[in-house]
Order: C-alpha cells, then sequence, then structure tokens
C-alpha cells in the first residue's frame, strides 16, 4: 500500500492535478475582504454615532472593536499564507496604538 499517492486512479477522461490542486483561494478572499470592509464601515459609523452624536460611550464598543480585532488574528492564523491581511492589522494596529 503506497501512502504517498491518491488511493484510487482517477475516473476515465479526468487527469489529476494533486501537485497543484484547484480551489477558489481568490473568492474566499475576495469575499472575507468585502464583508469585512463592509463591518468596518459599519463599526465606524456606529462609533460615530455613539461618541460624537449621542456622547455617550460604553462598554460595548470596546468589545465590538477588540472581537473584530481577534477575528482578523483567527482568520490569519488559519490561512497563514495571506500576507496582504498580515499587512493589514499590522497597519490598523499601529493606528490604533
Amino acid at each position: 500500500m503506497d501512502l504517498n499517492g491518491p488511493a484510487l486512479a482517477p475516473p476515465a477522461g479526468i487527469t489529476s492535478n494533486l501537485d497543484n490542486p484547484p480551489n477558489n483561494n481568490a473568492l474566499a478572499i475576495g469575499v472575507f475582504s468585502t464583508c469585512a470592509a463592509i463591518a468596518t464601515i459599519c463599526f465606524l459609523m456606529r462609533a460615530y454615532a455613539r461618541i460624537f452624536l449621542l456622547k455617550k460611550v460604553q462598554i460595548e464598543e470596546g468589545e465590538i472593536l477588540f472581537q473584530s480585532l481577534e477575528e482578523v488574528k483567527l482568520t490569519m492564523a488559519f490561512d497563514y499564507r495571506t500576507d496582504i491581511m498580515r499587512i493589514c492589522l499590522s497597519a490598523l494596529l499601529l493606528a490604533i496604538d
């Protein structure tokens, strides 16, 4: 039994590509980036309304900020190949400090 290859031969008419299989990483990164941008805009609108219009800041704003940064950090930990997200997170953390 050879464990360094496929378990079965590919079906007739199909060529297996085990070295560089096709995937949808670019689509996933695009969807995640779009959702993260929309969530960031919503958070900034809420923060603006709370801080400048209502003049009332509660602990929820800090919790939202902390959880969103944790989500980005966990996402980057699971997809270690995404250097752009690391750069964006570093820039965001530097802007916060």
